[in-house]
């Protein structure tokens, strides 16, 4: 997810979506000993040779913009009482891996289209941005004061960063969110260093230039990562779609941001992941060691 980053508009070139046939997956198809919640595409298969993971940062390892999303559904609501608040929130995900500007620009096409008076998107922007602040502000004091990290973090998510780097696969952070957010908030969170230098994001909040596919499709250029070696975990589409166009392995993080550690899937990210073409969707990362050896078909 990006905390920055809704669905009408693709990125230009942006590959089709994989057809929606992921089902649920039995238990005959998991380890006897996979503890927890999972969903397995059909087209699944582990990936021995894994060496360079792409991970998102919104909902997927940080939670510090946690419920983002339903800031900009109230902001787009408010402009135009009448909107389906399930659309919305559907609109707004399709482009979550974008900068927000592009929500945005999406937000008032549906204020327009359901009869209302759509302000600039620039407007929008700025009130989401102020509103989203707020809670990340509160936050940021919170770890600054010393509260936990863990609170602040999908669960499990630092130990399964710990977990693919003792495999030996180097870490890519991608993100909608600005750069120097990133940088900062991987700081307060203790895991810059898991990244090597490789954190790439928007310049600023205004920056309309950056796109996840072309961050994803320059990293795996400059590392000479082939399909098999890639692995991306997110829960935008953009990743999703991205690397399964490039042959990789695709997890969805279907992270329930509202009740962190519930271990409940969030059931518009997990339709939507598998619908992208993830090949597996998780809630968290509470069973990374299971989860790694299955995707390593350990």
């Amino acid at each position: 997810m990006s905390g920055q980053q809704g669905a009408g508009s693709k990125e230009q070139g942006e590959t089709a979506s994989a057809p929606a046939a992921a089902l649920h997956a039995p238990r005959s198809m998991l380890p006897a000993s996979f503890p927890g919640p999972i969903e397995i595409a059909p087209h699944f298969r582990p990936r021995p040779r894994l060496r360079h993971a792409i991970m998102d940062w919104d909902g997927t390892v940080s939670l510090l913009r946690g419920g983002w999303v339903e800031v900009m559904v109230d902001v787009c609501i408010e402009s135009a009482p009448s909107l389906d608040r399930t659309l919305v929130h559907t609109e707004m995900l399709a482009l979550n891996g974008k900068p927000s500007i592009h929500q945005m620009v999406r937000m008032a096409e549906l204020v327009s289209a359901s009869g209302g008076t759509p302000q600039h998107p620039d407007e929008y922007h700025r009130i989401y941005s102020e509103r989203l602040a707020r809670a990340a502000e509160d936050r940021v004091r919170e770890l600054r004061a010393g509260g936990s990290r863990d609170a602040h973090t999908v669960p499990g998510a630092i130990g399964f960063l710990d977990a693919l780097a003792a495999r030996g696969l180097a870490i890519s952070l991608v993100s909608g969110t600005s750069h120097p957010e990133l940088i900062e908030e991987a700081d307060l969170l203790g895991i810059t260093a898991r990244f090597g230098g490789r954190i790439h994001g928007p310049r600023d909040l205004a920056d309309r230039e950056f796109t996840k596919r072309a961050a994803i499709h320059a990293l795996v250029a400059e590392h000479e990562v082939s399909g098999e070696d890639l692995l991306a975990v997110g829960d935008g589409p953009v990743e999703m779609r991205e690397t399964k166009a490039l042959g990789g392995l695709a997890i969805g993080v279907a992270s329930d941001e509202s009740t962190p550690g519930s271990r409940r899937f969030d059931e518009h990210k997990r339709r939507q992941l598998l619908d992208c073409g993830a090949d597996i969707v998780v809630p968290d990362y509470v069973d990374a060691t299971a989860l790694i050896a299955l995707i390593l078909g350990e």
